[in-house]
């Protein structure tokens, strides 16, 4: 299982050691959050989405992330000017929609997508176990390894588990609106949901154990820094210095 639909062989960034790669996404995504330019966050988005396209990467895959991310940052290109002052854009039921406010949330929404791709980019074609080993290597604390582990592990089973529970509902004539029926409803699957998780993490927590886990990671595959990692790294740490003097 991967984070995203990459083949591991077709990216050219898959020779790059692991953490190298985590070390980078953490150094340039701070080095974009601190941008206060759109014009500089605008050409970190191209250069990255051109590189996620050189990479061999599923695009299709990458824009489907990037829809649901700015379905969500819609609301901060609609909301967040209306509480910064400034040149008023227009004005809605007394409330000025300002131009500094709406230049704030484009560059938000900039950031945002610039840090989608760059994960997608960097980690897209690892599985969840060599994410795991490769933190853990970083000297990560090890409930925070284990945690995020069984989070991008296991959110996929919930979700399936909760598309069966919608898919019985209706089978059963389930109709949902804007009623107290309906938020009932959503209501129980979402505590029979809670209930069916904490079941499987008992089956997985004894199943773990009847096989050994002490609470480490393990990997056969070795990890050793090369001058390609070197040289990454610094490159890395360029952009990353080009980012915020800009």
């Amino acid at each position: 299982m991967s984070i995203f639909v990459i083949n591991p062989g077709s990216s050219y960034l898959s020779r790059i050691d692991p953490r190298c790669r985590l070390v980078s996404i953490f150094v340039l995504a701070i080095a974009i959050a601190l941008c206060h330019s759109i014009k500089t966050a605008l050409a970190v988005f191209f250069i990255l989405s051109a590189s996620s396209i050189m990479s061999g990467g599923d695009s299709s895959h990458l824009i489907r992330r990037l829809i649901e991310i700015n379905l969500f940052m819609m609301f901060v290109l609609l909301l967040l000017p209306f509480s910064i002052p400034g040149e008023v854009f227009f004005t809605l039921a007394g409330y000025n929609y300002s131009l500094d406010g709406l230049m704030v949330a484009v560059l938000m929404v900039l950031k945002a997508n610039s840090i989608m791709v760059l994960i997608y980019l960097l980690i897209g074609c690892m599985d969840p176990v060599r994410i795991a080993h490769s933190l853990q290597a970083l000297k990560i604390p090890s409930g925070f390894v284990q945690i995020m582990f069984f989070m991008i592990r296991y959110i996929d089973v919930l979700y399936d588990e909760c598309k069966k529970m919608l898919i019985a509902a209706k089978a059963r004539g389930f109709s949902s609106g804007c009623n107290i029926h309906s938020f009932r409803t959503y209501g129980n699957m979402f505590g029979m949901l809670f209930v069916r998780s904490l079941e499987r993490s008992e089956r997985i927590y004894i199943a773990m154990k009847c096989r050994g886990f002490r609470g480490r990671y393990y990997s056969m595959a070795s990890m050793r820094v090369k001058l390609i990692d070197r040289v990454f790294l610094i490159l890395s740490f360029l952009l990353a210095a080009i980012i915020i003097y800009l």
